[in-house]
C-alpha cells in the first residue's frame, strides 16, 4: 500500500513539475512560485520515503511513476493549450503557381497576404505570407504543398 501511495505521489510531482516549467515559460511568476513550493514537498517527501524503505522497488517505482506523471501533464497540456498562430512564408520562382497558392488560401479562408520579393538571382517574383490560425488550417497548407508540383520555399514563424 506504502507503494501504490509513494507512486500516486510521484505522479502528482511530475504532473506539477510539468506544469511549472510550461507556467515558468508564459511567465506566470505567482503560479510558477506556489507550483514550486508544492513539488518540493512532495519531492522530498518522496526522497524521505526512498530512504527509509532502502530498497530497490521503490525507487523503482518512483522512477516509472516520474514517466508517468510526465507523460500525463504533457497529454493534459496538449488538450487545454490553444492554437497558435504559424505564419507561413511562401514563395517559389513561378507567379502562377502562387496565384494558385492563393486561390487555395482564400478558398479555405486561410488569412494571407501576398507580395512582391526577388529570388536568388535578383529576379522579381511573389512570396506569400499565410496565417494559419488552428492545426487544421496548418494541414490544408500542408495537403496544398505536397500536392503541388511546384517546390516552394517554406518558413513557418509562431
Amino acid at each position: 500500500m506504502e507503494l501504490l501511495i509513494l507512486g500516486v505521489i510521484k505522479i502528482l510531482d511530475n504532473m506539477i513539475t510539468t506544469a511549472k516549467s510550461i507556467t515558468t515559460y508564459q511567465n506566470k511568476k505567482l503560479l510558477t512560485s506556489i507550483l514550486v513550493v508544492i513539488s518540493q514537498f512532495m519531492f522530498y517527501l518522496v526522497i524521505k520515503s526512498v530512504v527509509d524503505d532502502n530498497s530497490m522497488i521503490s525507487t523503482i517505482v518512483v522512477c516509472i511513476c516520474s514517466g508517468v506523471g510526465t507523460y500525463i501533464a504533457m497529454l493534459i497540456n496538449d488538450k487545454t493549450k490553444k492554437d497558435l498562430t504559424y505564419t507561413n512564408i511562401l514563395t517559389c520562382s513561378h507567379a502562377e503557381s502562387i496565384n494558385e497558392l492563393c486561390e487555395y488560401l482564400l478558398e479555405h479562408k486561410i488569412k494571407y497576404i501576398p507580395m512582391d520579393s526577388y529570388d536568388r538571382s535578383n529576379e522579381k517574383t511573389r512570396t506569400v505570407m499565410a496565417f494559419a490560425t488552428t492545426k487544421y488550417e496548418s494541414s490544408l497548407i500542408d495537403t496544398f504543398l505536397e500536392k503541388s508540383k511546384t517546390k516552394y520555399l517554406r518558413q513557418v514563424l509562431h
